[in-house]
Parts: C-alpha cells; structure tokens; sequence
C-alpha cells in the first residue's frame, strides 16, 4: 500500500502542475486512503501530499484550508526530520503567498524571512525587510523564488526601492546559477525569466520618477537594462577576451576540443530527431557521450575559474564609461527594450543627460507586422505594388519609435541597439516624413540624414579586447554552386562580386570547390577581414540555422565552438542576421554566433538579399573601405550610391535591394584599414632612408 501511496502522491502533484486543481486534490486522497498510519516512511508521502494540497488550495483562493495543510506540513517535516531545508522553505514562501492573498502583508514578509533562514542558516534578520549579505548566496533556484515574491509584495505596498534591492539579489543569485551551467541552451533559457524581472525593474524606477522626476532613475534603469542584455552573449565575450591571455594554457584548448566534441554530437543528435527514421539506440549512445563530455567540461571549468581572471569588471557602471569613450561620444546612441506591455526608449547624446521614452506595444504591434510583410514579399514586389501603403507605415514606425529621439540632432552617426523584434527593423529605410514622390531615389529616407549602426549592447562595445596579430589580410569565399551542389541555387553574380573586391584586396580568394569549410577553418583565426558570399539556414523543423560552404554547411551550434577573432565578417548571404528571438538575449542568428566566436564587426542581412543588387552594393562597398573609410561608413556610402546610381531602374531602387544591409559592430572603435599602397610607399621611404643612412655612413668612413 505504501508504494502505491507515493505513486499517487506523485501523480497527484503532476496534475498540480498541470494546473488541474481538482483532480490532484481528488488523487491525493486515493493516496491518503492507502497510506499506512504513523510509520517515518508514510510521513514523508504526508508531507507530499499536503504540500501539494496546500498548493491547490492557493491557487484555488481557499486560505483556510491552505493555511492548515502548510502548518501540518511544517509540523510533520520537524517530526520526521524527512524534509530538506529546501523543501520546508517551498513550505514557507508559499504560506508566505497565502498570507499575502490573505491581506496580511507582515506575515508574508514574516514568512518568506523564515523561509530564507532555512536556506541560509548564517542569515539573522533584525526586521522584515533585511535581506541577507550577498556573500551568504549561492545558486538554487527556490532563492530566486523568494526574493521575487518579496520584491512583487514590496511592489504591492508601493515600497518601489526596497522591491528593486530584492530584484537585484534575484540577480546575483541568478547569475550564480548561469555560472553553472554549461549548456548555452540552459543559459538562454533562463534568460525569459530575466527579461520578465528586468521588465519589473524597469517600471517600479519609472513609478519613482513620477514622483519626483529625478534624472538619476533614469540612469539607473539604464544600467540595469544594459547590463542585463543578451547577458549569455557578454559572459562568453568575457571569458573570451580572459583566455586569450592563457592561450598556451593546456586547460584551455582541452575545453575548446570538449566543446567541439559536445557541438558535433549535438549537430547529430538534432539531425536525428529532425529526420524521417528515428533511431533510438543510435541517440542514447550520443546522449550517454554528450553527459561524460558534460561532467568532463564542470571539472575543467572549475579549474580554469581558479588559474584564470576575467580582464574586465561587469559592475562598473555603464553609463559613465560611454562619457569617457572617445568613439561611442561621436554618435548618439538610440537603446531600446521591448517588455509584455510597453516599450522603453533611451537616448543618450554628447553633453546632455540620459533622456527616456516609454511607449505602449500596442502602438506600433501591428504596424511593425505589416512593415515586416512588406519585406517577406518575393523580391520585395509588395513594396512596389502597394507603394501608398509602404509609404504610410514606414513613416508611422519612425513616427512612433524614432522621431523624437533623433529631432534636432547634431551629429550625422546613430547607434542603435534594438530588441526583440525591432532588431528587423531596416531603420535606414524609414521615412522621416509623409512624401508624394514616386521615385525611390527621392525618397525621405532616414539614411540620408544619418550613418546608422547597430550593436548587441553597450556592455559589449564596452568591453576591453585583446588584439592578435592576424597574418591574413583579406579572405573571401565564393562557392558560387555553378553545377547546383548539394541542390544549393546557382550564385552567378558572386563571381563579379569577387571579381570587384579583387581591384582593392590582393589576399586569399578562394573561389567555387575551393570555398570550402576546411579552407574557412584554416583562416578563421588568422584573418583580418573575411568575405562569404553564399547560402544561409534559418532553423526550422527540417534544418538547422546554418551557412552553406562548397562541400559542407557550418551549423550555428558548430560555430558556437570557433575563436574567429577577425577585425571584419560580411555575411554576403541570405538572412544572415535574422533567427529565432529569444527573450532577454535577441536572435539566435549567424550574426549572433559570429559574434560568440570573437568577431569585433559585422556586415550582415535581414532578409533574402537580391544577388545582382548585392554585388553592386558590395562593389562599392569595398573601393569605400579600401580608401580609408571605416566599415559603417562605407557601408552607408554605398548604399547612398545605390540609391543615386543612374543605371538601376525605379524599381530595382526599392529599399528590398539595398536596406537588407546593415553594420554590427561588438566594439566602440571604427574599423579602418590603411592602402596598401600607402603602406608600400611609407615602406619604401623607409628603405630609402636606411640605404641613404648606410652610403653616408660608408663615405665617413672611408
């Protein structure tokens, strides 16, 4: 009877977690029914099931049966000393949410203090509100519960600091946890129920500027906003730039072969569970594999965290490190964060204080899904055919989610740092005011009034990079797929395209069977500016996010692996910047994992990119950088020729041709390269003098 008792006790608490409320209660009592009288054994499913009684009542507002199912649960775990500290303090931030919906504000404070003594024996409170130091914290997941639950009932009762000081311990605590981790899947995950908590900080600091407008709150929502973004992407760039100062570190290059290992067997595991044939005893021996990996990876990360410190310190305010950066005081710095229900804009520019802007989501949702429609049409001809319609609702999104911000400006550069789905946005094709013109080329477009690049978050532009000497200066892939390998479409104007970047590089061309991913690998992390012009992968039920080489693809989880440490990346591909949005760290898009690996700057796409259009933009592109202009601005250069280019049509001129493009930049500093010919000349004239020295030398002499 026993055994059936905890079976049903088990199933019982499934069904409280599925939110069926009545049927767990109804289950619990089968299992009440069989359960032995006053045996240590019995008392443990006792305590289950009034744990999960207690629960249901909750949920279901009966507070008088909850209040007696927690204390009884309370009472029996000291009897039987069965309980966990964990488990009893479940018990207690739920007897906590009880007295809470109860009305009774300073016994949930009360019991979610008691609940927290059972987590951290070393914690002694001298008042309700105390929290403990975070040197007593460590990562468990019930810790995050009640500091949460503390902060939203401060909320309640309008105490807006002390909740914010509860949301911030969430996160010291979360953090903790994200240390342990080793999968960035796990991490990513986490990051929907940072966003949530980020969302709430947010508007409690708003609450407080109502009240008395002070500047400073804006700052500090800033700080925490920035900090908290694409967070999994900063930790790695972190310890990245730490483990380029231990290269020759055995520990080191243990860890990147275990983690190649983990990603290949991962890129497997997923391609059978996409395919046609299931093979079972296949995935358990990769299964079994990938959790030895695993275990391998927790000792070798322990070990590397006592030998090696990061270069940088993540609590240095932000704010005041983009002031005394020389580069990021050149541009203003539009930041956005997208929550449930509003939009927070933040503007920062040369000697003016922070400025913010919140907004409704409802304001622009729809909008936004019909400027999106615009894009997704083959080849753009829904901007063509519906041209009053597209006019309309690119001026109303810059209406709404720029117009102010950039009203006045004085300097030519925007950096914008968007979120969620705005991170699609073509913000350069946004029209800054209603126009009756039916050419493109007259058109009010944004980019004629600003140079526009985009970054992940001020946190990664701020960080301190190692500098490798790269012995490559340019590398360029073009697979072209003449013959329609691996059933990839042919890209025929890639061979002009390379045909033109080779008027101003000289280096490594590797074109058709010789673009191949063996040939990437061999120049990844020795290259300063790398070309791909080729196919990309959105990940759906069939495919992995991915890019297409000659003889093999690179898959996003692959990359994930890679130190490609480049100064430049044009993705020259289809969708290179687009990929599923995850909450709290933005798309999981080629341009992300480019990213990961150690790329400083980016040239990608956010939508199906026209082959012919690219090949003339990426012409013009390259004679720009070649003649010393930094990457963002030659990208913007050249779409600005596009644009005036008398041998396009009207039609070809729409913005589907040339906005897909758009600069990413992971530091503050512009990249430049010098002329070759400059070079060439400085070291001539070099030579000149040294031969001259010598003679002269000579002479004395004899």
């Amino acid at each position: 009877d026993l055994q059936k008792s905890k079976l049903y006790a088990s199933i019982a608490q499934n069904y409280s977690r599925l939110n069926n409320y009545k049927k767990a209660l109804e289950i619990v009592s089968v299992s009440n029914r069989l359960l032995p009288k006053e045996t240590k054994l019995s008392g443990g499913v006792s305590i289950k099931n009034l744990t999960t009684q207690a629960f249901c009542f909750y949920y279901l507002q009966q507070r008088k049966k909850a209040f007696t199912a927690i204390n009884e649960a309370i009472e029996l775990a000291k009897v039987y000393e069965l309980s966990s500290p964990r488990e009893i303090a479940k018990l207690y931030t739920l007897l906590a949410k009880v007295f809470e919906q109860n009305g009774d504000f300073q016994q949930a404070l009360q019991s979610y203090q008691n609940a927290l003594q059972f987590l951290l024996p070393s914690f002694k409170p001298t008042d309700l509100k105390e929290n403990p130091s975070e040197k007593l914290l460590y990562p468990e997941n019930t810790l995050i519960e009640i500091f949460d639950a503390k902060a939203h009932l401060l909320a309640k009762k309008g105490e807006y600091k002390t909740a914010i000081e509860n949301y911030k311990i969430s996160f010291v605590v979360v953090d903790l946890l994200r240390a342990s981790f080793l999968s960035q899947e796990a991490k990513i995950i986490q990051q929907t129920a940072n966003k949530n908590r980020t969302a709430k900080i947010l508007a409690l600091y708003h609450s407080l500027y109502l009240q008395d407008k002070n500047q400073d709150w804006i700052a500090a929502a800033f700080e925490i906003m920035e900090s908290r973004k694409s967070s999994v992407l900063q930790d790695n760039l972190y310890e990245k730039n730490a483990e380029k100062k231990h290269q020759s570190n055995q520990l080191i290059h243990k860890r990147q072969q275990l983690l190649q290992e983990q990603a290949n067997i991962n890129n497997t595991i997923k391609k059978i569970e996409l395919g046609e044939q299931f093979k079972e005893e296949e995935l358990e021996i990769l299964l079994t594999q990938r959790d030895q990996i695993s275990n391998e990876l927790q000792v070798l990360k322990a070990e590397i965290k006592e030998t090696h410190t990061s270069v940088n310190s993540k609590k240095d305010l932000i704010l005041p490190r983009i002031k005394q950066n020389s580069a990021l005081q050149k541009q203003t710095i539009i930041t956005y964060f997208v929550g449930e229900k509003d939009t927070y804009i933040f503007t920062i520019k040369k000697n003016y204080p922070i400025r913010w802007r919140i907004i409704s989501n409802e304001t622009y949702r729809e909008s936004l899904q019909t400027l999106f429609a615009f894009y997704a049409s083959d080849y753009g001809v829904k901007i063509v055919n519906e041209l009053e319609d597209f006019k309309a609702v690119s001026f109303e999104i810059f209406q709404t989610l720029l117009q102010k911000e950039v009203k006045g400006l004085e300097t030519e550069k925007l950096l914008i740092i968007p979120d969620g789905l705005l991170s699609f946005i073509p913000f350069d094709a946004l029209l800054t005011e209603q126009t009756k013109a039916l050419q493109f080329e007259k058109f009010p477009f944004l980019i004629k009034d600003f140079e526009i690049s985009y970054a992940f978050a001020t946190q990664i532009l701020l960080q301190e990079k190692a500098s490798p000497v790269l012995e490559n200066g340019f590398a360029g892939f073009f697979p072209v797929f003449e013959t329609k390998q691996r059933n990839l479409s042919a890209l025929p104007y890639t061979l002009e395209e390379a045909k033109q970047i080779k008027k101003h590089f000289s280096s490594l061309f590797f074109l058709k069977e010789k673009a191949s991913r063996g040939n990437f690998f061999d120049i990844e992390n020795s290259t300063s500016i790398i070309h791909l012009a080729t196919h990309a992968n959105i990940a759906d039920k069939k495919q992995q996010t991915g890019l297409e080489f000659y003889d093999a693809s690179l898959d996003l989880e692959n990359l994930y692996t890679h130190d490609i440490p480049a100064n430049l990346l044009v993705l020259s591909a289809c969708e290179t910047g687009v990929g599923q949005v995850h909450k709290g760290e933005g798309s999981m898009s080629l341009a992300r994992g480019f990213s990961y690996a150690g790329v400083e700057n980016l040239v990608v796409s956010l939508w199906r990119v026209n082959d012919k259009a690219t090949s003339i933009l990426m012409r013009d592109f390259y004679k720009n950088l070649a003649n010393e202009q930094a990457f963002e601005k030659a990208l913007w250069h050249a779409k600005l020729n596009y644009l005036k280019n008398n041998e396009i049509s009207n039609a070809k001129k729409s913005p589907y041709y040339w906005a897909g493009f758009v600069p990413l930049k992971n530091t503050a500093k512009s990249f430049v390269i010098q002329k070759e010919t400059t070079s060439y000349l400085i070291y001539t004239l070099l030579v000149l003098v040294l031969i001259f020295i010598v003679l002269f030398v000579y002479r004395k002499l004899f």
